[in-house]
């Protein structure tokens, strides 16, 4: 059970897309101005958990369509191929529909 569940964490990967930093901001991890400019400009931040488990921020994106696509664009980028995929969503069913949509366009079997 434990090699089977190892085996699992090495080969998952972790993709996010942020709407709003303005949590990161409100840590301090990112200057209120700048979140407060991203908000308005409608600017989307992608990341993943990198292999050391760290965030890392890979790219941005103006407007969520666009950030869908983006992050498509990322996953096929770091090897996906239509294999299994979880979406999750804080609040918001109707983006994580939108991306599966997005994704199934692409990869029927996924």
């Amino acid at each position: 059970m434990v090699t089977r569940t190892q085996k699992f964490i090495n080969r998952a990967k972790i993709f996010f897309g942020l709407q709003s930093i303005t949590n990161l901001a409100n840590n301090g991890r990112v200057n209120k101005t700048v979140a407060k400019l991203a908000q308005v400009l409608k600017i989307n931040v992608l990341g993943w958990a990198n292999e050391a488990g760290e965030i890392e921020q890979l790219g941005k994106a103006r407007g969520v369509k666009k950030a869908r696509q983006n992050l498509l664009a990322l996953l096929e980028k770091h090897n996906f191929d239509g294999q299994k995929l979880v979406i999750d969503h804080v609040d918001n069913q109707v983006g994580a529909e939108a991306l599966k949509e997005l994704v199934l366009k692409k990869y029927p079997a996924c």
